[in-house]
This record gives structure tokens, sequence and C-alpha cells, in this order.
């Protein structure tokens, strides 16, 4: 899948102390973790792709009931601080794991599948999309965050990327065409609705990129075995589709 193991101490320093509570999720976030954790009846478990140090494990045992939590990344000093720190702090079964998704040969066994800030800094984001939906369990959901245009997309590192690590090291700084993702989340199958909220804005300060505005959206996908005529509720700019 290449994906990329970003070595900078960078990442462990900062989500070892920040994003750990709710309020410092972003409203889009947000807003798609409430409408998709009000409708479980039951405790829920979620796989944490591209984790950090684990906060979002914090912040959501805090706020739902939520029976499991797992953490994977790809960044080692990530984990460690997610065991020997954050850990303690979830107030439920949880776990750390140092891998990439594309290696992890299991299917469903989760509720949600959740994904903040690594699909789209990635080189393969449509193989991670399908890699995180292979994960989720019939009834649950896929939840990720895009940046989004309604002109070209880019993945090409070269040309657009932030500095990460005191500009030591470059992330890949995908944005995607809103056509072509939508039409890749709804050919994955098993699609029984799709909910997305986004909203324009400046790209960051250290990011190096030709866009001077793009549309930050978490896209949450529903899986059902037996479904038919996809529902879409996309809370977005209406002006991102037109081309």
């Amino acid at each position: 899948m290449n994906n990329i193991a970003y070595s900078s101490s960078g990442f462990a320093d900062y989500y070892g102390i920040h994003r750990h509570q709710w309020d410092e999720y972003y409203e889009s976030e947000r807003f798609i973790m409430d409408a998709v954790f009000s409708k479980y009846d039951k405790p829920f478990s979620v796989l944490d792709v591209g984790c950090g140090c684990g906060g979002l494990g914090v912040a959501l045992s805090k706020r739902y009931n939520m029976r499991r939590y797992k953490g994977i990344d790809i960044n080692a000093a990530n984990i460690k601080v997610a065991k020997d720190t954050t850990s303690k702090d979830i107030q439920c079964d949880n776990e750390f794991e140092l891998i990439d998704i594309s290696e992890d040969c299991t299917k469903g066994g989760w509720d949600t599948v959740i994904s903040f800030s690594c699909v789209d800094f990635n080189v393969d984001v449509y193989g991670m999309i399908k890699s995180c939906w292979e994960k989720v369990d019939n009834g649950g959901y896929f939840i990720s965050s895009f940046r989004l245009t309604n002109a070209e997309g880019v993945n090409d590192i070269e040309k657009s990327f932030q500095w990460v690590g005191d500009h030591l090291e470059k992330a890949n700084y995908v944005v995607l065409n809103y056509h072509d993702l939508f039409h890749t989340i709804l050919s994955l199958g098993q699609v029984k609705s799709v909910d997305a909220y986004g909203y324009w804005g400046e790209p960051a300060s250290s990011a190096v990129t030709d866009y001077d505005r793009l549309c930050f959206s978490v896209v949450a996908v529903r899986k059902e075995s037996d479904t038919n005529n996809p529902i879409l509720n996309l809370k977005m700019p209406m002006d991102l589709f037109v081309d």
C-alpha cells in the first residue's frame, strides 16, 4: 500500500498532550461522531486507524458507552506513548498495536472504524479506505476525514505537502475531488448510507499546496449486507458540487 511511516517525534510530542478532550476535535468530527454514536443503543467498539497517541479513545470513553477501543499506528513513538501513558485514561478495555492496516488481514470485528488525519496524509488513499471498510461489521460505520475540492485533486507529495518535525519531514497533503471520493465510497459495496459534514477553510499554515481553500470534511459510511439505493445526507457547501 505504500503507507508512510512518519518518523518525526513531533507527532508523539503533540498528540501525547493534545486531542484528548472532546472540545479539541473539529466541528466536523464532533458533528459526525455525535450523529453516529447517538444511534447505538448498546456499548460499541472502535478501531482507530492512525491513532496517534490514542487521545480519541480518552475523549470517546468519557462521552459515550464504548466497550472496546483499539488504536493502531505505524509510528513507533506514538504507540509507545499510547501504551505507556494514554491507555490508563481510557475508561474501557483498550489496546494499541504498531501495525500498517494494509498488513492486517482480519475482516470485520468493529462497530466503528475511525481514521482522522491519516487516510488523507498517506499515498494509497483509496486502498486505505478499502482496508478500513473491510474491518467494519455489518450494521457498523467507517468514519474518516478528507480534504475536498471541486477542481482536480492532488496526491503527489512533491506538489502538496505539510511540514512536520521542524521542517525535517514532509507529510503527504492529499486533496481529493469530491466526485472521485463519493464515487469510490459508493463503489465499496454494502453501503447503506453516507453522512458528510464539511465547510470551506484555508489550508494549514504549514501546508505547501496550490489550493487557496478546501472543504474540510468528515464522512460516515454505514455498512449493511442487504441494501439498495444508499441514502446520502450531505451537509456541505452547495458550491462544492459546482464544477
